[in-house]
């Protein structure tokens, strides 16, 4: 019963952080905003800088004959610089890069972890090596979580009735994004639960369906 209190306050905790107030979203957007006009700041004084010309500074009245916006100078410097680049070098300059197709960047494999031995380093000084970077989390989380703790703690919890919207809860959190769930037993005795994406117009796998399908293969 301890284990299944505990999911349970896990679940609340994640669905609060999940649930941001109004003010605290107005907050964050507010200082992302001012957080990208500094840098679009710094962006223009540095472009001002290596092209050793005047951008001024931002004045009211934006759209207006006297208005100014030193955003728009530098970029206008810029872009007038890489057009003249190639006439000052002669006909022989080679053509500028184009952007690559996001296709064919979509079809770009991503590379596999360097070979050898990967080290994860607690912050008590433990550590953790493997062949992968996964391997090593995977490591220290079988360390705290033994696999028959975590097996334990799932089949409890889908066989009590007073849980069953903490497990609705999962499954409506990850169905928003199109996803369901995959538990399953590794060959070493470790459990596995993590979520999937479902392909096509495939329905997402519930955590109750994903934990039976488990239970059916030990």
């Amino acid at each position: 019963m301890e284990a299944v209190t505990a999911l349970r306050a896990e679940v609340e905790r994640l669905a609060a952080q999940a649930a941001p107030t109004e003010d605290a979203m107005w907050n964050q957007t507010l200082q992302e905003r001012d957080t990208y006009h500094d840098w679009a700041d710094k962006l223009a004084e540095g472009i001002a800088a290596h092209l050793g010309i005047e951008i001024g500074e931002h004045s009211a009245g934006m759209g207006s004959a006297e208005s100014n916006n030193p955003w728009a100078n530098a970029l206008e410097a810029i872009q007038s610089a890489a057009q003249s680049a190639p006439q000052a070098q002669g006909q022989d300059a080679a053509p500028a890069e184009q952007p690559q197709d996001n296709e064919l960047l979509a079809d770009t494999p991503t590379p596999k972890p360097q070979d050898g031995m990967w080290i994860l380093t607690a912050p008590d000084g433990r550590t953790y090596q493997a062949d992968s970077p996964q391997r090593c989390c995977g490591l220290e989380q079988r360390e705290r979580v033994p696999a028959d703790v975590a097996m334990a703690r799932i089949l409890r919890a889908s066989s009590e009735p007073d849980d069953s919207e903490l497990l609705d809860w999962l499954d409506a959190t990850n169905k928003r994004f199109k996803m369901g769930w995959e538990v399953g037993v590794s060959p070493a005795g470790n459990c596995r639960v993590q979520s999937v994406i479902c392909l096509g117009n495939s329905e997402p796998v519930t955590i109750r369906a994903a934990i039976r399908a488990a239970r059916a293969k030990e």
